[in-house]
């Protein structure tokens, strides 16, 4: 099981763990974005986003799903990597278990697959996900 939890951030501030990220992978394989934390109409700027980070580390080949219906259909295992990223962390957790592929991803993890967590990414693999409500954390 290999996870990088990442607070959010780009380049220089995810530097560290995006390095050592870049290293373990497999560039050979497409990296698998999934965006799904931000609004529908932010994801033509997710993937100028998630392209920039990646060229850093050598990764060319980056496959984005913008419908959590798809989710449930991938072969995880065709893939250098998982790369959540952030945003609504209620939303990509219920995109993520309303598709069905809650359960596929987290056999992916079991299975030595590696997962890159930004911000709500790396929030839903948290004991508990209130962290990311600011009403809380604000009283």
């Amino acid at each position: 099981m290999k996870i990088f939890l990442c607070g959010g951030g780009s380049g220089e501030r995810a530097g560290e763990a995006m390095k050592t990220f870049g290293e373990i992978i497999d560039k050979k394989k497409p990296l698998l974005y999934i965006p799904l934390a931000m609004n529908e109409e932010r994801y033509p700027e997710c993937l100028v986003w998630i392209k920039s980070e990646m060229k850093l580390i050598g990764i060319k080949n980056i496959h984005m799903i913008v419908n959590p219906k798809e989710l449930i259909n991938v072969n995880y295992n065709d893939y250098c990597a998982i790369f959540l990223g952030g945003g609504n962390t209620y939303k990509l957790l219920n995109d993520i278990k309303s598709s069905g592929a809650f359960n596929k991803i987290k056999e992916y993890i079991e299975n030595d697959g590696i997962v890159f967590g930004g911000s709500a990414g790396a929030i839903i693999f948290g004991k508990n996900i209130d962290t990311a409500n600011m009403k809380m954390i604000t009283k």
